[in-house]
């Protein structure tokens, strides 16, 4: 093994060759189940065609390890002390050697192999990993294909994937065209995953040739697979899958990708990862809990599940589970959870809130999945340009470009060294006005129909945001659903001030705002006979105006007068102009303006009282400030003020609110901040009629922006129109050094219902303007979106006391750290593992353990152990230059390991214990059963797959323990709840499973458990129901003793000179995920 740069001592190995294993669990004539397992799933063959000996591979894996750390810290050129390191590993190996720790499954089979330090990566070594749809897009390839292409590639290597359905409604399913494109598959994980991606992408895109797949150079089925284990299957699973999906989105045309599309793709996709018929890899999938067709995918009652629950279907590859906070009412699953367990459910705000739930709140994982801030798709986003709603910028991105977004400069961000955002993180720089332009992404859809609060603010402005978006202000960064009313303050954001004043109009587009805003301000559409006049009216002293006007729609005329025609016999004239004496009134009436500017930019009747796309697009423009002029010019005043010119305003009147708030908007991205006011209900008035008299009117509501702070900045940058009322605001509003609108107060918040929203990210400061107010960028998500985690198994039942425990922490330990080493093979998964270290080092045979010693023990042992880990990871993170890790320690579902070791899986109890019989099934020509058909065990065709499949019944004793028929669902969850209040900062693996008189216990305790747990899973246990070859049998001292009795002992050379590579291992049982997702 020239890769390894470390190697333990050849003598102190010599030493364990002469001893035999502790293995468990007697089967009869001498031999063991454990030793069995070892055999067929951890042992490797060797060069010599033997298999490797369980000291052989605690070599391996020690020096595996070892020689990561040691490269590690000769590359960095940090210190590296052989003789230490020696003694250590040599503590290691004899501690793994007696069981009390190994590494994981998949450590056992890869670690110190080419397959690791040949390529120098550690996919091989990875347990379980997260992938989110969230971000899918047709922005690019890669974005429309990536979780699924990525999942299939992972699940090739053994990798358990979890995903979301938040993909859901993303993307527009096309049909390819008649034309072909033949895809030749190559014979690698790559390939395979390439395949998908084609395929997919013919339905995602437009007009793409229909794909054709050329299978031949694929490994026909039984050829060995030396790296990952097993024997290929040859192309058959590959095809049956893609031709499966081809089907499942053919004549779908126009229809948008569902919850229920993205599970079965990558359902589908897990039922072909197979090795020689082993299943490689499982799945969870996370959706919405009022997503009635994800919650309902494995119900095989319904007509349409039938294909996927059935014989042949691919429900089974994945566990479900609901994302829900733990205050969410279960009721509406109950029934299905009872049925058949699922759907699991995920409290995310205990997993993103909590490490162990007997610490503090420290938000370490506010990233995690199923979490997403955001904001309602009407919601406006300062560009360098102007204001866009956030939904039409979702539909700006193209190939994943970027885009330059206008930031408050008074925020600062200052990452910490957790890397872990802290409300002290953001820091407030009120002394001077810094507005700055970020590089974000586009914004994109995270969610559909999400519930979104209302905050209405005292400058008038307001929005909508789902509960858990951060805002900036005056207390640091707060969520929408913990403002307080009343007396919070949230930062106004404000973007450049002007360069320079507007003086006269130089473009088109200029003059057009003014026209525009003096409709709004002052005028109206009147019906003509073919097409609506535009009419402007002034009065009085506004009169002065009615020149400029006349010449703007003339210039306008003469550009573009003759591309348009009246529609009667008479052509356009530019304008006709009216005088009203009686009423000091001016009127410019206009067929040709009315036509033009509806043509060129929608403003019409019906759209005369909202402001103009292009005005709020182009908000920090000449033109937008021309617009605000022209209405100031109609529906401005000068506030004096009693305590003189300093306190004095300029205000605009209006009875359209949303007018005004648009406004407003407008002289915030210029720099100049007001609010917006309700002066006066909607009333009945008195007014006169016209006629010498008064009658009663239905009056609207008004309102005002009000410019009092910024009102120099208004008056000089913007003002009004006339010269008259532009030198009076200039006039009683001179510069002085007033005080700031720096926050606006939260008025209310609200329910608001359920919406899509959307989201974007911005990296420098990590903040965004959302309708006038500083705003965190939206979160992110794990495990976190492409995170992988390793895990490392302890068994506390193996060892004397907690001291003697303490050592092996430290060993188990410095394993999962050394493997964050490695960098996988997917980039995106690098990026969030060097950020976070994440490690899930468990305890395993935890009932086993209260059943023993007792609670008390178990809780020194778990809160002593975890602090007693957070030390180490301080101290060897410092050592090797690394970021200590988010998270440390869990509890797993084991599986096969736990067998290893002879001790209980996880937190559950054993199905069986004492003297029972087990059928194990093996491959027709597995080399294991004839030795153990030539030892006297009972063996026999399987009765569902007899043409392949042997089960062998071997007869089993054990240490008595309760069984899981023993012990009541509350018992159950409760050590669940004890590990994750007392050991797990991640999350703690639990499947209860339930009898059928304990069913309408499953509400009352998911209640009661509520906020004490991350994640939990059911499963349904048969009553007195016993099945031919049932994996466990209850047999009577008779038949125990009879099956026993001509047992032989299976000569260890012939054991381990079975010429046949180990299976392939998955990541868990099926369980629920031991990381939160």
């Amino acid at each position: 093994m020239s890769f390894l740069s470390f190697r333990l001592n050849d003598a102190f190995v010599e030493k364990y060759s002469k001893r035999d294993p502790n293995w468990g669990m007697d089967i009869g004539g001498g031999n063991k189940l454990s030793e069995l397992i070892f055999v067929s799933k951890y042992s490797r063959l060797k060069d010599n065609g033997t298999k490797e000996e369980w000291y052989e591979v605690c070599r391996r894996c020690i020096e595996g390890y070892f020689s990561i750390l040691k490269d590690h810290c000769k590359k960095n050129l940090t210190p590296w002390n052989d003789l230490k390191a020696q003694k250590s590993a040599q503590d290691a190996y004899d501690r793994m050697f007696q069981f009390k720790w190994t590494p994981p499954g998949r450590g056992l089979q890869f670690m110190g192999t080419d397959a690791v330090h040949g390529e120098q990566l550690s996919s091989a070594l990875q347990n379980c990993s997260y992938l989110s749809t969230g971000k899918i897009s047709t922005h690019s390839r890669k974005e429309a294909v990536y979780p699924f292409v990525t999942l299939f590639e992972q699940c090739m290597t053994g990798v358990g994937v979890g995903f979301d359905v938040k993909g859901a409604g993303r993307l527009e399913i096309n049909e390819p065209t008649s034309d072909t494109e033949t895809f030749v598959v190559p014979d690698n994980r790559e390939g395979w995953s390439d395949a998908l991606g084609e395929l997919l992408v013919s339905f995602f895109f437009k007009n793409k040739p229909t794909i054709e797949f050329d299978y031949s150079e694929i490994r026909p089925l039984g050829a060995p697979l030396k790296r990952f284990g097993g024997t290929a299957s040859g192309p058959e699973p590959l095809e049956r899958c893609l031709e499966s999906i081809r089907s499942q989105f053919s004549n779908r045309s126009g229809e948008s990708i569902t919850s229920r599309d993205i599970v079965d793709i990558m359902n589908k996709v897990a039922k072909a990862t197979v090795a020689g018929g082993a299943r490689r890899s499982a799945l969870i999938s996370l959706g919405p809990i009022d997503d009635e067709d994800f919650v309902n995918l494995k119900n095989w009652n319904l007509p349409e599940n039938s294909e996927r629950t059935g014989e042949d279907g691919w429900a089974w590859s994945s566990n479900n589970s609901v994302v829900i906070d733990s205050d969410e009412d279960l009721d509406r699953i109950l029934d299905k959870i009872q049925v058949n367990g699922e759907p699991g459910v995920l409290f995310i705000d205990v997993a993103r809130k909590f490490s162990r739930l007997c610490d503090p709140v420290d938000n370490k994982d506010w990233r995690i999945e199923g979490i997403n801030p955001c904001f309602s798709g009407d919601t406006m986003l300062l560009t360098n340009e102007g204001w866009v709603s956030f939904e039409e910028n979702s539909l700006k991105s193209v190939d994943g470009e970027t885009q330059s977004i206008v930031v408050d400069g008074r925020v600062s961000y200052d990452p910490s060294d957790d890397s872990l955002e802290h409300p002290e993180n953001w820091k407030v720089d009120l002394s001077g006005y810094h507005p700055t332009v970020s590089e974000a992404s586009y914004v994109f859809k995270t969610k559909e129909n999400a519930e979104v609060y209302e905050v209405v603010a005292s400058n008038g402005l307001s929005f909508k945001a789902t509960p858990d978006h951060l805002m900036a202000t005056k207390r640091g960064m707060v969520a929408v659903e913990d403002l307080i009313e009343g007396k919070d303050k949230i930062l106004v954001t404000k973007g450049f001030l002007p360069e320079r004043e507007l003086g006269d109009p130089e473009t088109q587009e200029e003059i057009d705002a003014i026209l525009m805003g003096l409709i709004a301000g002052d005028g109206c559409f009147k019906k003509g006979v073919i097409t609506d006049k535009a009419v402007i009216n002034l009065w009085g002293k506004d009169k002065s105006l009615l020149g400029k006007i006349k010449e703007w729609i003339q210039s306008t005329f003469d550009s573009f007068g003759s591309f348009y025609e009246s529609g009667s016999n008479r052509p356009f004239t530019a304008f006709n102009t009216f005088a009203i004496e009686e009423r000091d009134e001016a009127r410019v009436s206009s067929s040709f303006l009315g036509v033009y500017l509806k043509d060129k930019y929608g403003f019409c009747a019906e759209t005369k009282g909202v402001m103009p796309e292009s005005i709020m697009a182009n908000a920090c423009s000449r033109a937008s400030r021309f617009y605000v002029a022209a209405l100031a010019f109609c529906d401005g005043t000068v506030g004096i003020h009693s305590k003189g010119k300093s306190s004095n305003s300029i205000r605009i009147n209006q009875s359209n609110k949303q007018l005004l708030d648009d406004v407003l908007l407008v002289c915030l991205a210029n720099g100049i901040s007001g609010s917006v006011y309700s002066r006066r209900e909607a009333q009945t008035r008195m007014m006169p009629n016209g006629k010498g008299g008064s009658s009663a009117y239905e009056t609207k509501e008004n309102f005002e922006v009000i410019f009092s702070s910024n009102a120099f900045e208004f008056a000089k940058f913007i003002g009004a129109l006339g010269e008259a009322k532009h030198e009076e605001m200039l006039r009683e509003n001179p510069f002085t050094s007033r005080k700031q609108n720096t926050y606006a107060k939260v008025e209310s918040v609200s329910y608001a219902g359920k919406e899509d929203v959307y989201c974007l990210r911005e990296d420098e400061r990590r903040i965004l303007c959302a309708n006038g107010f500083t705003a965190r960028r939206c979160g992110e998500q794990p495990l976190e979106d492409g995170e992988a985690c390793t895990l490392v198994e302890t068994f506390p039942s193996n060892h004397e006391d907690f001291d003697d425990y303490k050592e092996t922490l430290k060993h188990a330990y410095l394993y999962g750290k050394a493997v964050t080493l490695l960098p996988t093979a997917w980039p995106e998964t690098n990026e969030v593992m060097t950020r976070n270290r994440r490690i899930g080092l468990s305890m395993t045979g935890i009932s086993q353990f209260v059943d023993t010693r007792g609670w008390t023990d178990l809780k020194h042992w778990s809160n002593n152990g975890y602090e007693f880990i957070q030390h180490r990871d301080k101290k060897y993170s410092e050592w090797l230059g690394v970021r200590e890790s988010i998270k440390t320690t869990t509890v797993k579902p084991s599986g096969t390991v736990s067998l290893l070791a002879s001790v209980t899986a996880g937190v559950h109890w054993p199905v069986a214990s004492g003297q029972f019989v087990r059928t194990v099934r093996y491959s027709k020509g597995d080399p294991l059963v004839a030795l153990l058909e030539e030892a006297g065990y009972k063996t026999e065709k399987s009765f569902d797959d007899p043409s392949s499949t042997v089960v062998v019944y071997l007869p089993v004793e054990t240490e008595e323990c309760r069984s899981e028929r023993e012990v009541s669902i509350w018992e159950k969850a409760e050590l669940a709840a004890f590990m994750q209040r007392w050991w797990s900062d991640n999350s703690v693996s639990c499947t209860v499973t339930f009898q059928p008189h304990e069913v309408d216990q499953i509400g009352p305790l998911l209640k009661a458990k509520a906020g004490q747990m991350k994640s939990i899973s059911f499963l349904p246990l048969s009553e007195g129901e016993v099945y031919r070859q049932a994996p466990y049998m209850t047999v009577s001292d008779d038949e125990f003793a009879f099956r026993r009795k001509n047992l032989n002992k299976i000569p260890k050379k012939n054991l381990y000179s079975v010429e046949k590579e180990f299976e392939a291992d998955k990541f868990c049982t099926g369980d629920q995920c031991e990381i939160s997702f």
